[in-house]
């Protein structure tokens, strides 16, 4: 008897969180009104320098899957990050990497050693004295990804998507989200589907695959989650052109003039692109964040099992967990088809799916000729992962501020169906799915937390789901 109602709760159909009854309420920690965003500015012409190159170029049409590349082009860009930075100290690769030959000794002393300093860190932060660490100047770097539909569409929509944090359990490089948007791209190109989508562009964050590497010795270990949207924002005000296009980009894309910027923050994009963001896990942290600060960008927001958390999750034993397993883990390999056969045969890829780790291999590793001529290593240095981790505040300052967001944006969430330890468990996660109680909804899907890595096509229809939701019936109206 017991077994058959264990297999009934299995084969039990996952059913939207519904509001919660009673509401929970957490005390106060952050302010219940956005805090002033640090300015995005121009920075001086003395401190850009140079312009950054892409480390790799421009990847080969032919490298897309066939589903994006009957329709749509690929072009990489470079945009300069939000202006100025977050106080912190830089991180020193002979400080913080780990090093050769390193001895499991070792490696346990310099896991303890690094964890206890994250640790302090975190407690400076929520403690409001990171004014006391030094001021950075350094103009940081973006990397961005466009698919763009090679024939442009009247009321074409464009996604602005952001990745999760880390490697192995989030593999934060945009290439990672490709197998998704094959499944999506294909399903807006059938015959049967209402919308298009005539750009895609991918975000990256500062630290992360080639933006680490073009950012490499500028770098800082304070990696809060909210300055990636204070990025995110700079470029959707102040770099994405005002139209949507299938030509040609340069690399490094100009910054627009200050007054477009002002039109945006005011008006939106008016009819010249309807914005649609799509975020997982901490990206959807990150895009939000942006959302709440400045409301008028967005038609509709999408969170992928996002990370939206209360006061008495935010600090428990997973988040510990994440920080040393990130400071501990492997980062070089003696070649790149070394790196794909151990990965392969690793438990934590088992269930992966095969075309986004051939994507990580690909695109998240790099050549690392100090330690051999064939040698690669991690594009994010793990250290740096682990300061990403160790951000405790954005999550309970997004979570708390949700309310803030446009009631007029729609808001679809996409939950795993699996475990809810990652968003804060049952309680935090149905309270998450309803803080901003207009204009939202919330599905749950038989894939976990790395839905991106495990079921990228699942993901794809549930992103081209909700919009031909919104955006395909005859009557709907994107904002204008």
């Amino acid at each position: 008897m017991a077994q058959q109602q264990v297999e009934k709760k299995k084969r039990a159909p996952l059913t939207p969180y519904p509001p919660p009854n009673p509401v929970h309420i957490w005390p106060k920690v952050y302010p219940p009104v956005p805090e002033t965003y640090a300015p995005l500015l121009n920075p001086p012409l003395a401190l850009v320098g140079q312009l950054p190159k892409l480390p790799h170029g421009q990847r080969p049409q032919s490298s897309l899957p066939d589903a994006i590349g009957r329709t749509h082009v690929l072009s990489a860009h470079i945009a300069a990050a939000a202006w100025p930075r977050v106080n912190s100290e830089l991180y020193v690769e002979s400080q913080w990497a780990p090093p050769p030959n390193e001895t499991k000794e070792e490696r346990k002393a310099r896991v303890k050693r690094h964890s206890e300093f994250l640790a302090q860190q975190s407690y400076d932060i929520d403690n409001g004295l990171v004014a006391t660490w030094p001021k950075r100047s350094e103009v940081l770097y973006n990397a961005w990804n466009r698919y763009a539909r090679k024939t442009q569409v009247p009321g074409g929509l464009t996604l602005i998507v952001t990745h999760a944090v880390g490697f192995p359990k989030e593999a934060k490089i945009f290439q990672i989200w490709e197998p998704a948007y094959a499944q999506l791209i294909e399903a807006t190109e059938s015959s049967g589907s209402r919308v298009k989508i005539n750009e895609i562009w991918g975000f990256e964050a500062t630290n992360a695959g080639d933006s680490a590497l073009i950012n490499e010795g500028r770098l800082p270990i304070h990696c809060p989650w909210t300055d990636n949207g204070r990025d995110i924002l700079n470029f959707v005000l102040h770099y994405l052109p005002d139209q949507s296009t299938s030509g040609e980009l340069p690399v490094n894309l100009p910054r627009l003039p200050d007054h477009i910027a002002t039109s945006r923050r005011v008006n939106g994009f008016g009819s010249s692109r309807t914005l649609v963001g799509v975020g997982h896990s901490a990206g959807t942290t990150a895009l939000f964040h942006g959302a709440i600060h400045e409301p008028k960008l967005y038609s509709s927001l999408m969170g992928l099992d996002p990370i939206l958390l209360t006061t008495d999750v935010n600090r428990g034993p997973q988040f510990s967990a994440w920080i040393t397993g990130a400071i501990g883990r492997r980062s070089q390999w003696p070649s790149r088809e070394e790196a794909h056969k151990l990965l392969a045969a690793s438990p934590s890829f088992s269930y992966w799916d095969p075309r986004v780790l051939e994507m990580l291999v690909k695109y998240g590793i790099t050549e690392d000729p100090k330690n051999g001529p064939t040698a690669v290593k991690l594009k994010m240095p793990v250290f740096l992962e682990a300061c990403t981790f160790a951000d405790k505040r954005s999550g309970i300052e997004t979570f708390e501020q949700l309310p803030l967001i446009d009631p007029k944006t729609d808001i679809r969430y996409i939950y795993n169906g699996v475990d809810p330890v990652a968003t804060g468990g049952l309680r935090t996660t149905q309270h998450a799915a309803w803080r901003r109680p207009v204009n939202v909804s919330n599905k749950r899907i038989k894939a976990s937390h790395l839905m991106i890595q495990q079921s990228p096509n699942l993901v794809g229809k549930e992103i081209y789901d909700f919009l031909q939701l919104k955006y395909g019936s005859s009557g709907s109206k994107a904002r204008l």
